[in-house]
């Protein structure tokens, strides 16, 4: 793994954090983890988590409400 893939990875996983703990919208979490543009890190995201962030804070959300599965 370069180093740039492992910063990546460390944004993402302090970004998913901040996605389920803090409900912030996807373009707060991105400019607060450094992406240039919400864009980018949605295709980050996506690419490392295998769902968009939208997607990934909805379903916590739904199995905290308990309306589905995790």
């Amino acid at each position: 793994m370069t180093y740039p893939q492992w910063r990546s990875l460390v944004r993402v996983f302090h970004a998913s954090a901040a996605l389920l703990e803090d409900g912030g919208s996807v373009t707060e979490i991105a400019a607060r983890f450094g992406w240039a543009t919400p864009s980018a890190f949605i295709t980050t995201f996506t690419q490392l988590v295998g769902q968009t962030p939208a997607s990934y804070q909805r379903r916590y959300r739904d199995t905290r409400e308990g309306g589905g599965e995790v």
